[in-house]
């Protein structure tokens, strides 16, 4: 998925391609933020999210050179992953609900439902 610019990837699907787009604007700085918010708080370890069928979360890239290399959260548990190592913490920024929020601006609204995603208001 790697395009160097900031990517998200709903992962949704298993044996297809799932949908991504750039992040750009203030959906990148409201990602970044709260990304930095959440390196900020001192994190009790989680456990990654087990698997399941359906919506498994956001896989986010390319934020930049202080960022993580990769940030997953899904199912109320954020993974910060950079180089080699990954850490587990709950998501204390709610960075999924930002991110379901725009992933329903992007169209994928009836998908996230259909996925099993959880509801925001």
């Amino acid at each position: 998925m790697s395009t160097g610019q900031p990517t998200v990837l709903l992962e949704v699907y298993s044996g297809r391609e799932n949908p991504s787009w750039t992040l750009e604007g203030d959906a990148l700085q409201a990602v970044r933020d709260r990304i930095r918010e959440a390196e900020s708080r001192p994190g009790e370890a989680a456990s990654p999210p087990p698997p399941v069928l359906g919506y498994r979360g956001f896989r986010v890239e390319n934020l930049g050179p202080d960022a993580p290399d990769v940030v997953f959260v899904g199912r109320g548990i954020l993974t910060l992953i950079r180089g080699k190592r990954a850490e587990h913490r709950p998501d204390p920024v709610d960075l999924e609900g930002l991110l379901l929020a725009e992933a329903a601006r992007q169209g994928h609204g009836e998908l996230l439902q259909a996925a099993g995603a959880p509801r925001r208001s």
